[in-house]
């Protein structure tokens, strides 16, 4: 495993974790009750539609009557490699991971999720400069 995808992992988990003051939900909730202007609201709903994409990812498939979405497989490398080393998540991600659509469903979800938190940033920054959200 990379260690610059461990890396990233530190920073992406802070925005999936319901306990970090950065978690993208509390943001989207607050985003929605402070911008001003209609036109971005509807821009950050559909962000928040492209977020909840990504964790669902574009396909799932089917291992032995378990069906793996790209969330799982996140949750597995986060849970089972990167930090918590829960051994029965460990066993499952080993066990996945050779599979090239497991890695895909990883590599996607980074990138859609991704897209999705600059997006948010740039909807930010660009109402905090029109002055279209309140404090």
């Amino acid at each position: 495993m990379s260690a610059n995808l461990r890396a990233f992992c530190t920073d992406y988990r802070k925005f999936t974790s319901p306990d970090e003051p950065v978690f993208i939900n509390r943001i989207y909730n607050i985003l929605e009750a402070r911008l001003t202007d209609d036109y971005l609201r509807e821009q950050l709903r559909k962000s928040r539609e492209g977020w909840r994409k990504a964790q669902r990812g574009a396909m799932s498939f089917t291992i032995n009557d378990q069906r793996i979405t790209p969330e799982h497989v996140m949750d597995l490398f986060i849970n089972g490699w990167v930090f918590h080393m829960d051994s029965a998540k460990r066993q499952e991600f080993l066990r996945l991971w050779p599979n090239p659509l497991s890695r895909f469903q990883l590599q996607n979800l980074i990138a859609d999720a991704c897209a999705q938190l600059f997006y948010m940033r740039n909807l930010i920054r660009f109402a905090l400069r029109e002055g279209a959200i309140t404090q």
